[in-house]
This record gives C-alpha cells, sequence and structure tokens, in this order.
C-alpha cells in the first residue's frame, strides 16, 4: 500500500481516493469471447500458496442445524440443497468452500447420498474444508463448560470416524461477542485456530487471544461472513460499477495488515447457495491483483490457514487480546425464558447425572450407560444451537406437532436421564459439587430426606428445601420423612434470619435494605424492582423486536413495581423464610414475587412469576445499589471476564457488528454464564445468580436483570413461546457479598443449579483445594476425564485427592505446569493426592486411566433412535426446490 492510501484509511477518505485510483487503472471487462470460453478448473491456488501475502476469497452458506424460520425438516432440505449446488459449482469451475455442521453433513448422508459422497471427494481433492471443528454453531457465553467440551470432543470424533479429516478450526461467524477465555477451551481441545464475526477488540484481521493463565490462540476476524453478495447475481461479466462497488468493499479492510495473507468470506448472504456465474468470481480475483497488488484466489478456510502458518508471522507483530469484546444491543437476552430456564437445569442434570455414571462405574465398568449419555448428549447438543439458546426463530423450531423440535429433544433428554438414574441405584443421596455445600438445597421428594436433613416443602415446585451436610461427590444415607409446607406468619416489613436481615418497602414490595452478619453497614437501595418498558427505536431492516434492542434513549419505561401498592404475605419454614409479593399493574399485568430468606448463608433466592404481560414488554428485575457501581465481574463457561472497570472503546477501535452500526457502540449489556458479581466503592454489592436467565445490562448505580421480551411473533414468524401470557416463572438469585470473590461466587452459582440425585452407595469423593472447579467428570472407554478450573487470580499450588482405583493419572492443558503423568504426594490404602502449579484462571483436565474399560458407542449416522415416533417421517422428508434462504 501506498503513503497516499495509508493516509486516506487513516483520515477516513479512502474512498474518495479509491474512486479516483479505480477510474485511473481499472481493469477492463472481459472480452466477451474469452469470458464466454472460460471453463472448466477455473480456481487455481498456486499461484496464492506462493505468495507471502494472498487474499483468500473463501465461500461459504450460513444457516442452522436445527431451524430458524422453519421446522428441522426443511431446514436440512435448505441445508442440503444448498451444499449440493455448491457442489455442483465445483464439478463445473473448481468452486471452493468450507463446510460447517455435523447434523448438516447427516442430513446430506441421509437425503442426498449422492451429493454426501461427491462432497467426501471434493474434501480429499481439498476443494472443500471442515471449517468448524464442532459440532454445531453455538453461542459460547449461553453454554456451561461440559456442554463446549462435549460439543468440541463431539464434533472432532465424528469427522474423524466419518470422513477421516480432523478439523481444528473453530468457525464462530455468529457469535454475539469474543471472551479471551475462549482460549482456554479451543487449548483443551487441540483446537489451533478461530475465526469470528462481529465485534473484534482491534481493527487487525489476525490477532491473539490469549485468557488470564496465558493460554492463546491465533484468531481471523471478520465483518461479515457473506461478503460480494452482488457477485452471486446473474450470469455475464461483471459491469464495471458492480466491480467497483466490490472493491470499495474489500480495500478498507485488507489496509490494517496488507504484508500477511487476508481472508474474505463471500457468499449470496445466509443460506447461500451457488454463485449463478463463478467466472465473475474469476473476474475479480484478477481485478483484485490490477487494483491492489495482491494475488486473489478461491480457496478454503484451510487455504488461509495454510498461507498464515507458511508465512512464518513473527508473533510480536501481532496485537494480543486479552479483554472481552463488546457485545451487540441485542434482544436474545429477554427471549423465551423458559427455554433458556429449562435448558440450564437439563445441561446441569445431564452433567450431574454423567458424573454420578462415572464414579459409580469405577466399580463396575459394565453398568455405564455410555450409549444411553451418548444419546443425551447428542440431544442436548442439538439444543445448543445458538438461534434456539438465543430464543430466535419461527414456532415450528420449539414447538409443535409437525416436526422434531427443541421440546421434543428437552423431553427425551430427560425422558433417558430418568432411565438412566433408574440404573443408578437407589438409598442414597449423591451430591455432583467437589466442595461442601454452603446454601440450601433442593430434594425433589417430599416423603424422604438426606439423613440429618432439615427440609420444608416447596411452595411451588413440589420437592423439598433442605440443609444439612452433605458428602462432596459421594453419597450420604435417604430417611422416611413426611415434609410440611411453611406455616403463615405476620409480614412485619423486616426479616431477620440467620445472618441476613432485609428490609422491604411495605407499600411496593421491593428490598430496600440487605444486610449480612459480616458488612459493616447495609446496602441501601432498591432490589428486585420489576421495570418494564417498550422499544420505540428497533431498526426496521429486516429486524424485529426480539433480534434488538434500542439503547436507553429509545425505550420508555412504562411501569415498575416501585410505583405499584402491594399485597403481602409471609411463610416460616424450616429452611427459608417466605415472603409474598402480589402486584397488580393498571394494564392488567399481574406480579408475583416469592423472595426466600434463608436461615443459615447469605443467598436469598427469588422466584418472580408474571400473568397476563401484553405484548411489546421487555420485563427486568433491577437491583439498584443506589451508589455507582465500581467493580463488575461475570462469569464465563471457563472462568470470568471483567465488566468494570473497563476502559471505553471507540468504533474506531473495534471491528464493530452491524448491530453497533444502526445503535451505536455499547458497554453495558453482556451476557453472564451462572453469575455475575457487582460491588460500589465501599467493597459492598451482590452477587447475582442465574438459573439461564444470562442477559444483565447495567447502568451507573443498578444492574438489570433480562427476564422477558414478550412479543407477538418473531419476523412475522408464529411462535407462542413469546407471549408474556398467560404465565412466565422465572427463578434466580442474589447473594449478599461484602467484596469480590470469584471462587465464592462461581461454587454458589453451581450449588443454585447443579441437582442432587438418588443413587447407590458411594465410595467417598473427590476432594480439591478452595479455589477449583470441578466442571465435569466424563468417561470413554478406559479413561475418565476430570475437568477443572483453577479461580484463583495468581499462581498457586492444587492438589486433587482422587478416591477411586485407577492405573495412572495424566495432566493436560494447565499453563503452569506439563502435560504428562503426574506424581503421587501422598498415597493411602484409600486414596491418592495429586498436586501441581496451575497458572491464574487455569483450566485443566486430569486424565485417569482405568482399570477396565467401558463399552465403545457406535458412530452415530441418523436421528432414528431418537425422535418420537410419531415423527419419525419427517426424517424422510425431501424437497429438492428448497434452495436459498427460507422465506421470512
Amino acid at each position: 500500500m501506498g503513503k497516499l492510501e495509508r493516509l486516506a484509511v487513516r483520515s477516513g477518505l479512502l474512498g474518495i481516493v479509491f474512486s479516483f485510483l479505480a477510474g485511473a487503472v481499472s481493469a477492463q471487462v472481459l472480452p466477451q469471447l474469452a469470458y464466454d470460453e472460460l471453463s472448466g478448473d477455473l480456481f487455481e491456488t498456486r499461484s496464492c500458496e506462493a505468495a507471502a501475502n494472498p487474499i483468500w476469497l473463501v465461500p461459504n452458506t450460513h444457516g442452522t442445524a436445527t431451524g430458524w424460520l422453519t421446522g428441522f425438516a426443511r431446514e436440512r432440505n435448505y441445508m442440503v440443497n444448498n451444499y449440493s449446488s455448491l457442489l455442483d459449482a465445483w464439478e463445473e469451475a473448481g468452486y471452493a468452500f468450507s463446510f460447517s455442521e455435523v447434523p448438516t453433513a447427516i442430513a446430506m448422508e441421509e437425503l442426498a447420498p449422492d451429493a454426501f459422497e461427491r462432497f467426501k471427494t471434493a474434501l480429499s481433492e481439498e476443494k472443500v474444508s471442515i471449517a468448524n471443528a464442532f459440532m454445531l454453531e453455538f453461542e459460547p457465553s449461553l453454554v456451561q463448560a461440559a456442554t463446549i467440551m462435549r460439543m468440541g470432543r463431539t464434533g472432532i470424533s465424528w469427522y474423524e470416524d466419518a470422513l477421516g479429516v480432523r478439523p481444528d478450526n473453530a468457525w464462530f461467524i455468529d457469535v454475539l461477542g469474543v471472551t479471551p477465555n475462549m482460549a482456554e477451551f479451543l487449548d483443551l481441545l487441540g483446537i489451533r485456530t478461530m475465526m469470528h464475526v462481529r465485534n473484534a477488540e482491534t481493527k487487525d484481521q489476525l490477532y491473539y487471544l490469549q485468557a488470564a493463565s496465558g493460554a492463546r490462540t491465533i484468531v481471523s476476524s471478520m465483518n461479515n461472513y457473506a461478503q460480494w453478495r452482488i457477485s452471486y447475481r446473474e450470469t455475464g461479466p461483471l459491469p464495471q460499477h458492480w466491480r467497483e462497488h466490490m472493491m470499495r468493499e474489500l480495500y478498507p479492510e485488507i489496509a490494517y495488515q496488507p504484508q500477511i495473507p487476508f481472508v474474505w468470506p463471500i457468499g449470496a448472504g445466509d443460506y447461500s447457495a451457488k454463485p449463478e456465474d463463478p467466472r465473475r468470481l474469476y473476474e475479480m480475483t484478477g481485478e483484485v491483483k490490477e487494483q491492489a497488488g495482491r494475488v486473489a484466489c478461491l480457496g478454503t478456510l484451510d487455504d488461509y490457514w495454510a498461507s498464515i502458518e507458511a508465512a512464518d508471522i513473527d508473533s510480536d507483530s501481532l496485537k494480543t487480546v486479552t479483554t472481552p469484546s463488546l457485545f451487540a444491543y441485542n434482544a436474545f437476552w429477554g427471549n423465551l425464558p423458559q427455554i433458556k430456564q429449562g435448558f440450564r437445569a437439563t445441561e446441569s442434570r445431564l452433567v450431574a447425572t454423567e458424573i454420578a455414571a462415572s464414579l459409580l462405574s469405577m466399580n463396575n465398568a459394565d453398568a455405564y450407560p455410555a450409549k444411553e449419555l451418548d444419546d443425551a448428549w447428542w440431544l442436548l447438543l442439538l439444543n445448543s444451537d445458538r438461534a434456539l439458546q438465543w430464543g430466535a426463530g419461527a414456532g415450528d423450531a420449539f414447538i409443535g406437532e409437525r416436526d422434531w423440535n427443541y421440546m421434543d429433544r428437552e423431553t427425551s433428554v430427560n425422558l433417558r436421564l430418568d432411565q438412566i438414574s433408574d440404573g443408578l441405584g437407589s438409598g442414597f443421596v449423591f451430591d455432583p459439587i467437589a466442595w461442601q455445600r454452603t446454601y440450601p438445597f433442593f430434594w425433589p421428594e417430599t416423603e424422604s430426606r438426606p439423613l440429618n436433613a432439615l427440609c420444608e416443602a416447596s411452595m411451588r415446585d413440589g420437592g423439598a428445601w433442605c440443609r444439612g451436610s452433605l458428602k462432596p461427590m459421594g453419597t450420604v444415607e435417604l430417611e422416611a420423612a413426611v415434609t410440611t409446607l411453611p406455616e403463615p406468619e405476620p409480614f412485619t416489613g423486616t426479616v431477620v434470619a440467620g445472618d441476613v436481615t432485609v428490609e422491604f418497602d411495605q407499600r411496593t414490595g421491593d428490598i430496600i435494605t440487605l444486610r449480612t452478619d459480616e458488612m459493616a453497614a447495609p446496602i441501601v437501595g432498591r432490589l428486585n424492582e420489576l421495570v418494564w418498558y417498550v422499544d420505540h427505536q428497533t431498526p426496521e431492516q429486516g429486524f424485529s423486536p426480539p433480534d434488538l434492542l434500542a439503547p436507553w434513549s429509545g425505550r420508555e419505561i412504562i411501569g415498575r413495581t416501585s410505583e405499584i401498592e402491594a399485597e403481602f404475605k409471609q411463610y416460616r419454614g424450616d429452611v427459608y423464610t417466605t415472603v409474598q409479593i402480589t402486584n397488580v399493574a393498571d394494564d392488567g399485568s399481574h406480579f408475583e414475587r416469592l423472595v426466600f430468606i434463608p436461615h443459615t448463608g447469605d443467598k436469598i433466592r427469588f422466584q418472580t412469576v408474571s400473568k397476563n404481560v401484553p405484548y411489546g414488554r421487555m420485563l427486568v428485575a433491577r437491583h439498584d445499589l443506589a451508589a455507582p457501581i465500581e467493580q463488575s465481574l461475570r462469569g464465563t463457561p471457563f472462568g470470568f471476564d471483567r465488566d468494570r472497570p473497563r476502559s471505553m472503546r471507540g468504533m474506531d477501535e473495534v471491528r464493530a457488528s452491524h448491530d453497533h452500526f444502526y445503535l451505536g457502540l455499547n458497554d453495558t449489556i453482556a451476557p453472564a454464564s451462572l453469575w455475575s458479581s457487582h460491588h460500589v466503592g465501599s467493597g459492598q454489592g451482590i452477587v447475582l445468580l442465574d438459573q439461564g436467565l444470562s442477559g444483565r445490562e447495567w447502568s451507573e448505580t443498578f444492574v438489570d436483570h433480562f427476564l422477558m421480551n414478550a412479543q407477538p411473533h418473531y419476523r412475522a414468524k408464529e411462535n407462542e413461546l413469546y407471549s408474556g401470557q398467560p404465565e412466565r416463572v422465572f427463578n434466580y438469585a442474589i447473594v449478599a457479598s461484602s467484596g469480590e470473590d470469584p471462587i465464592r461466587s462461581a461454587r454458589a452459582a453451581k450449588e443454585l443449579v447443579y441437582p442432587l440425585l438418588e443413587t447407590g452407595r458411594m465410595r467417598r469423593g473427590i476432594e480439591v483445594s478452595d479455589t477449583i472447579v470441578v466442571e465435569a467428570i466424563s468417561r470413554e472407554q478406559d479413561e475418565i476425564r476430570i475437568l477443572a478450573h483453577n479461580f484463583s487470580t495468581s499462581e498457586v499450588e492444587v492438589s486433587v485427592r482422587i478416591p477411586w482405583p485407577h492405573d495412572s493419572a495424566h495432566l493436560f492443558g494447565s499453563e503452569a505446569s506439563p502435560d504428562g503423568e503426574l506424581a503421587a504426594r501422598d498415597e493411602t490404602s484409600t486414596s491418592v493426592r495429586y498436586s501441581f502449579a496451575a497458572a491464574p484462571r487455569d483450566a485443566f483436565e486430569i486424565i485417569l486411566k482405568t482399570l477396565e474399560p467401558v463399552s465403545e458407542v457406535a458412530l452415530r449416522e441418523g436421528w432414528e433412535d431418537l425422535v418420537p415416533e410419531s415423527k419419525l417421517h419427517t426424517l424422510d422428508f425431501r424437497d429438492t426446490s428448497l434452495v436459498g434462504h427460507p422465506p421470512e
């Protein structure tokens, strides 16, 4: 790039300069005869492979695996047909492309076996590459660490077994934000590279993303995954003004790192089929070389990464990003709370069941339900599709009788977990967490209880809430008991229960002071106030209110519980004192808030029930601390990120998303995985715990916890789940806090979501250091994997005591200790203790070699064993006319 062009980039005048240059040096349209004679493989790559800084044009097609604007059966027809058309272009003109998502590969094998064979041939000839090592495209902020690891291992092993390739790229082209902690799980999975769209913390395309532990990955980022859309239309030579327009799209991007290979994802848009005339892209390779002075080739994402590796780039020349990216004003955080909470409960139950089954099988490998657990994971992973977790889509993708949908899979997972639980034994209570529980726990029976526990019947959910001593990852005996409901008592306005004192606004029901015995002074503010508003500025460009949320300037608060008189009831049980608050708004909205104040501990549970909320309302639970919030952390699947304090970013410093361009830069909305903490200058604050309600927005003194986005439809598609009627239930909690303590927050969050299980007797459980959270324990053949995380902000020596017989233990993935076999620090007749150094916020795995293997699970090649019998016929649905984008 010349001096004039660099100046233009910095001064924002590039478009003017480029227009002048284009008029002076633009290549002529190819003569008609020569254009018509172009045939065969047009897209050789040797010139780019030999170049130091080639530009790789990488076609792809972007849809979903499980349904978005249509149901599962039609969705997979669209995707199979689109990929089939790309294969046609490969055979006609040597068109290359990158592929994502295992369920779509399975659909191709089932619905279009000829296309699947062509796909394998193109893959062997390196005209297709697997861009995504994960099973499907998911939103990493909305699932737990165990799910991410299973998503990666399932994808990698399926591609290895079915296609003989091992992908090592993470394809996050529809992710809403990026956290440095993503480097942790990519490191553990052996995934070397990552490509994402939206919200990089740098304008550079190529950079390093580095976690606090030191784990890092090389990342490539773009503004969009389907550039040059106009080149996919019509046939014949490209008109000159179109070529100039396409170069104006490209030229500002290649300016930032001109000396290294560059990737330019192209396509007709979402659900891209083949270009009408691939020769147009051949023209553009010549245009790029003529105008930018760089070789351009149509290729795959693998071609791009091979060029990066061949370029032997000095790592010091790339920026290292260690802060989380901004998240856009997406409304997804408030969409479909019943889906989000149901997913979190099922996900946590599956992880807990897998832990129990893994440990119980140490005494009897033959009893391990390998196939049943694998089936349950496939069902849950399908429901982890990013659009489903966002709560974005037509009703057919979620509910209904026409198609295999989200709720079908949710039901199927839980039925399988019921069956697995039946085989785990009985008479004992197993706790799947690896530390002594601090807070009250839920037991799903009222006729039994853990030995010596004190319990009260749940007021709404069946089962009982208990307090007592459990064994970490071990069992205590069950005893018969009849559990009764809490008794009514007079409401006094102030509840003193154990270490906690809660004062309510006796007119409205909001909490106005909160204090624990360890606090020097109470939190004085307004906690758990319900606020609802309408959005007046959602842009029209194909979006709808469930897609985007306007900034504060575009919203109007139309109601809040602090302005409505309440009715009160109070109940006292053995575990909680419960205050029930009822508010009725002028528009007919009815709100019931149950506040459970513990007799031991400092975690206050909330169950908020809304009834008859009109369409168009966004409902939040607001926690106002009445003083500037100076520190905020939020949990992520592999640790935590800091939201405040944080330096403000300008639009010219980041690779902004289209949402930012529409609505402005946002640094106050982000999802949290299970928990977030918010503290004022005095150190006092709250830890907000979610059970699937992950979205939060903060202002100077308050945090809004998104509950519901009540809408009539999604993009004119029916979806009754968006309605605020007749009733919606929201479960969440806060822990009163006198200072930041990430390990305490993370453990409190796990305690809230990890269920107790009834099993047979088990030897005593694993013991871990105080800074460690065990995320998952899983089993495959002769290995048990213990996934754990060090929450210390400094390097520490950690220890893990294993009470189960095993041949050896290997450490993998720690940034402070080498991979390899662990030596026992001390050993008894019943256990072995291992210790090693762990880096700050370090994720790692301990892999135990077992005495006996469990059964191997066969490669999944279809869904027949998972789909309800009444819907099996939908798997045979085939319609070759469904090409391109599903109708909006």
